[in-house]
């Protein structure tokens, strides 16, 4: 009688293994792929934490010199103003009028923004190749 012989299998018996194994392969990447993004997340939300907390303080800080100055108008100043530090490229500006003395002071505020504690002046050129011919 003659051995009749059967299909390989498609699937063959360490196929199975190789697929848990990729499949956990996979899963830590992604796990990783998900701590780092949480932790670069976690570092921005706090630089953006003390970034607000650093506007704020300096809002507070203009709002007490207005306080502070208020006190000490003199009726023949007419505007003021000042700057306040929010962090090392930023600073807050105040502009005001005066609009009574000593008597009952009060103020009004003209300017009240941020700006750039250093402005940046390009002096630096780049070069850059052309490919147009009869342009250098």
């Amino acid at each position: 009688m003659p051995h009749k012989k059967h299909p390989t299998p498609f699937i063959s018996p360490g196929s199975s293994s190789l697929l848990v194994v990729f499949l956990v392969l996979a899963i830590m990447i992604f796990a990783v792929l998900s701590f780092v993004s949480a932790k670069n997340d976690y570092q921005y939300s706090l630089k953006m934490a003390n970034a607000k907390k650093d506007y704020y303080q300096a809002c507070n800080r203009a709002e007490e010199m207005l306080e502070e100055l208020s006190s000490s108008f003199e009726p023949k100043e007419e505007t003021g103003g000042f700057k306040i530090p929010i962090d090392d490229y930023r600073q807050r500006s105040v502009q005001y009028k005066i609009l009574q003395g000593r008597k009952n002071p009060s103020y009004k505020i003209t300017e009240w923004k941020v700006e750039m504690r250093n402005t940046w002046e390009g002096k630096d050129t780049l070069n850059l190749p052309s490919f147009l011919p009869g342009i250098p």
